[in-house]
């Protein structure tokens, strides 16, 4: 399913460059902690863990939006996220695990 609509409010934030540039790093992090909220609950596959790479990275980076260069490796790992026990990173606790590291290293609360 397209971004826009497993997403629509967040796709449409960020193609219509609603979210004040010097919030993005905060929005991307805080949709990618969402995500993982969802997947704990069991609303969303583990699979759409990924989606934080779509919607993170292209759709921000496509819309001119500059995104802090640890996000910016952090989710092009989570494109690599498939839940099989391959890929960068392997689990959603991985997932977990490392946005954390990402908001330490930005100095995000």
């Amino acid at each position: 399913m397209p971004l826009q609509n497993s997403y629509p409010k967040e796709w449409k934030e960020i193609r219509n460059k609603e979210v004040p540039h010097k919030k993005i790093n905060e929005y991307i992090i805080n949709f990618v902690r969402r995500l993982i909220g969802e997947v704990k609950e069991g609303t969303r596959d583990h699979i759409d863990l990924g989606d934080g790479f779509g919607m993170g990275l292209v759709q921000s980076e496509g819309s001119g939006y500059k995104l802090n260069p640890i996000l910016r490796e952090f989710l092009i790992e989570l494109s690599d996220y498939n839940g099989e026990g391959w890929g960068s990173p392997q689990t959603p606790e991985e997932v977990e695990i490392r946005l954390k590291k990402v908001i330490e290293k930005m100095n995000i609360n």
